[in-house]
């Protein structure tokens, strides 16, 4: 297969040998696997020796490979010059493009994935990429394009991760390894660890500073006194000296009669308008929305949905929740009802922390003022004043009322500006 590799983001192509800083440590992987919407409940990452490992792992618009790094110990990002991500593609299927997210937790503290048991129906829901990223957790590597006519397989590629590395190396806890996803149709294998055919798994090559020049050695001791020298002869004249200072001002003099008022000048002339003003920023928000059933629920029980696309209600709120990336701010709801006059006169409730909020709308009929868009039953209610903040951390979820046994699709749309 003939191909090579254009970027978006620095990077290296090298085919064979790897070349490895003299100065520097390995990262090599603790982890690897990948996961698939297709096997969704399939894990493919049990290790050599198993009765289900696998050599390759597959990025695809459906799969998602997984890697993590196991960090020498002894070294501190001071210490760091460079770190740099190597991987080898045994394999291009498809042409298109290559993204690199750093996995972060969807709930603070979650454990990190094991790739004997890792699925697509547990990574979704565990792990996810913020954007914009909290200000702990660096960007990682964008995306690599793959393009036919010059781009090829069979040889190694590299990713600058320095930022990243120095991130894990301090705060241990925020290593839960790199996300290889697919955009644009791409179609690529990448080396596992268990690979032993060609055996190129990926690493990091960490460059280490050579160490700074020592500190400046103590004074030694002052030596003895020398021998007085011979008296020499009487210098010339010196030169007139220079003029001494002026003297005192003298005492100020009385204040003399005011003048008369002058004649009003005459009117100047308009001067030119000046250049328009710069443009005020505009509030950039995120948006949260959410479709969810209220299955077989009797009132009064509460069902709560989640922002990041739950597909039914739950009475167990902590499965509704997301994680809010920043700091924004919320001050109006947007919903509407599936079912015409089921959830009628039932009451949505903007939750933060577990805790209802000020921010609620109750479900009117179609066509009644204040009800959902475009004629639908639902509310749009008018925006709150203060709107309720939310701080980088805090969860988001929203808290409904039950239907009797009914089931009903629910619509809930919200906007947390940025702060």
């Amino acid at each position: 297969m003939n191909s090579r590799l254009k970027l978006t983001t620095v990077a290296v192509l090298l085919s064979g040998l790897v070349p490895i800083s003299a100065h520097a440590v390995t990262a090599v992987v603790a982890q690897d696997t990948f996961v698939c919407s297709g096997g969704a409940s399939q894990a493919f990452g049990s290790p050599f020796g198993s009765a289900t490992y696998y050599t390759t792992m597959t990025t695809t618009p459906s799969c998602a490979s997984q890697i993590q790094f196991l960090i020498p110990s002894g070294i501190s990002a001071a210490n760091v010059n460079k770190a740099t991500f190597y991987f080898f593609l045994s394999g291009i299927d498809t042409f298109g493009t290559l993204k690199f997210t750093q996995i972060s937790p969807n709930t603070l503290g979650e454990p990190v994935w094991d790739e004997w048991y890792l699925t697509f129906n547990t990574f979704v829901p565990s792990f996810f990429h913020l954007t914009p990223l909290p200000a702990n957790i660096p960007p990682t590597p964008d995306t690599i394009v793959l393009t036919p006519g010059i781009s090829r397989d069979g040889i190694w590629y590299a990713l600058d991760v320095t930022k990243l590395v120095n991130n894990w190396i301090t705060t241990p806890s925020l290593n839960y390894g790199i996300n290889i996803g697919s955009e644009n149709g791409a179609v690529v294998y990448l080396n596992t660890k268990e690979n032993t055919l060609t055996s190129h798994p990926a690493f990091i090559d960490i460059e280490l500073n050579t160490g700074s020049t020592g500190a400046t050695g103590a004074t030694g001791s002052i030596g003895a006194t020398g021998p007085t020298g011979a008296t020499g002869p009487i210098g010339a004249t010196g030169s007139l000296g220079l003029p001494g200072p002026i003297g005192l001002t003298g005492p100020i003099g009385p204040t003399g009669p005011i003048g008369p008022i002058g004649p009003i000048g005459l009117t100047g002339p308009i001067g030119l308008t000046g250049p328009t003003g710069a443009t005020g920023a505009s509030v950039q928000g995120i948006a949260f929305s959410s479709k969810g059933a209220a299955n077989n629920l009797g009132t009064p029980l509460p069902v709560f949905l989640s922002p990041i696309g739950t597909a039914a209600g739950t009475f167990d709120e902590p499965l509704a929740q997301m994680l809010v990336p920043g700091n924004c701010s919320v001050n109006n709801l947007i919903v509407s009802a599936g079912t015409a006059g089921t959830y009628f006169n039932k009451t949505i409730t903007l939750r933060r922390n577990n805790l209802d909020t000020a921010l609620t709308c109750t479900i009117k009929l179609a066509n009644s003022p204040g009800a959902g868009p475009h004629g639908t039953d639902g509310c749009t209610p008018a925006p709150i004043n203060p709107a309720v903040d939310f701080i980088a951390g805090d969860f988001l979820n929203w808290k409904t009322e039950g239907v009797n046994g009914a089931s009903v699709n629910i619509n809930i749309a919200t906007t947390c500006n940025t702060k």
